[in-house]
């Protein structure tokens, strides 16, 4: 972005202006079974994902997940989820020099080096020199979730428990 001369009182309004566009959350309540969706959570997403402290720390928190997501936004990544992979659960597949094949998720890289969660939620780090080969998938490892898999009244059960305090 390039540099700006705009006094504080632009700026503010400037900051207003966005946030007053901007989606934040999902404003009403779920019509859905959040105890039904608790087991579902459990089943099906807490391998990976967790909320408060219980669950996965492969792909993202989702304690607070409606709070700053819409509800399209959420079931778009859950029925479609490779559509957008957030910085920080890239896949990834790599071959070290002694020929393991390690897949994750990238945690960190730069030119000489990078950090992954591997599938087993363990943080392993490689120098880019010594690896046989390095390949960045298209494609999330999270499960595709389609109707047929997950019922839309399961999928508001889930968004439910989500967004309860259980």
């Amino acid at each position: 972005m390039p540099a700006h001369t705009f006094p504080d009182t632009e700026i503010w309004m400037l900051v207003s202006y966005l946030r007053s566009i901007g989606v934040s959350g999902i404003s009403s309540v779920i019509d859905g079974n959040p105890e039904l969706g608790g087991t579902l959570f459990s089943d099906n997403c807490a391998a990976c994902h967790r909320k408060g402290n219980e669950g996965g720390a492969l792909g993202p928190n989702l304690s607070r997940i409606t709070q700053v997501r819409s509800l399209e936004a959420i079931t778009n990544s859950i029925r479609n989820p490779s559509s957008s992979i957030s910085r920080g659960y890239k896949p990834v597949s790599i071959t070290t020099a002694d020929s393991e094949q390690v897949q994750g998720v990238i945690k960190r890289e730069d030119a000489f080096s990078i950090q992954i969660m591997d599938t087993n939620q363990f943080l392993r780090a490689f120098s880019k020199m010594s690896l046989e080969g390095l390949e960045y998938e298209e494609q999330s490892w999270m499960p595709v979730f389609s109707e047929s898999a997950l019922s839309d009244t399961e999928l508001r059960d889930i968004i439910s428990f989500l967004q309860s305090s259980l």
